[in-house]
Order: structure tokens, then sequence, then C-alpha cells
């Protein structure tokens, strides 16, 4: 294979996996899914982030954020995902919640910070996938 083909293949990659994460568009929605219990730190922010945009490529779509096994995010990587490059081509983001903690936290994030894009905790998949249609860039 060309070198020219295999740097056409990594540019155009369209999912990312490793064992924390999940990230893929899947019907014109960016799918990321955290995999086991932990706690999301800037770095680990930073790096989730760079991939996402990576596979967005310079196209908007909505976020589907499955963050059921996240025990809790640190300030500055919360800084990092609400700022211009954290929301950076998405046009809205669901976020698919399953504690009672993490809908108290959440709920007060979206409510007293200011989002770039609009925003919304589910505890089930299918209203937020039904909720983010109307976000989708056609």
């Amino acid at each position: 294979m060309s070198l020219e083909k295999i740097v056409k293949m990594e540019s155009q990659e369209n999912h990312y996996e490793d064992e924390f994460v999940f990230i893929k568009i899947i019907d014109g929605i960016v799918c990321c899914e955290t995999k086991k219990e932990m706690i999301i730190n800037f770095d680990f922010a930073e790096l989730a982030l760079d991939k996402r945009i990576k596979i967005c490529g310079n196209q908007y779509y909505p976020l589907l954020n499955d963050v059921r096994k996240v025990k809790y995010i640190t300030k500055d990587a919360m800084q990092l995902l609400n700022s211009d490059k954290g929301t950076c081509y998405l046009t809205a983001g669901a976020f698919i919640i399953k504690s009672r903690a993490q809908e108290i936290f959440g709920n007060f994030f979206i409510k007293f910070k200011s989002h770039k894009v609009p925003a919304k905790l589910f505890t089930d998949k299918t209203k937020a996938l039904q909720w983010l249609q109307q976000y989708k860039v056609h």
C-alpha cells in the first residue's frame, strides 16, 4: 500500500476505541461511551476530545455521550469540555446517566453554567436519540 493511501486512510478516521472510550459517528450522531468506571481528568478529556474532533472531520454533529460509568469529572476537565474547543463541531449534547448523583451534578452544571450548545440529561437512550434528531445537520 502506498504511503499516500495510508495517510489518506488515517486522515479519514471514522472511529476511535481504546480500553476506556469508544467514539464513532452512527446515523449522523457522534456517539461516545466510557467503557469502564473512571474519573475524567484533564489529560483524558483532552485525548478523547482530540479524537472526537478528528472523527468529526470539519462537519457538525449532535453528540450522544454515555457517561454512566463516569465517577466524576475534574474541574479542569469540565472547563475544557465546555470550552470552544470542547464544543467544536457539535450542535447539541445528550448525556446518558444512571445515578441520582450524576443527575444532580449534571443538572446543576446545565442550569448554572453557560453552554455553547444545547445540552440535556437522559436515563433512556432512545429518548436521547429522539431529542438529538432535531440537531442533526442535513
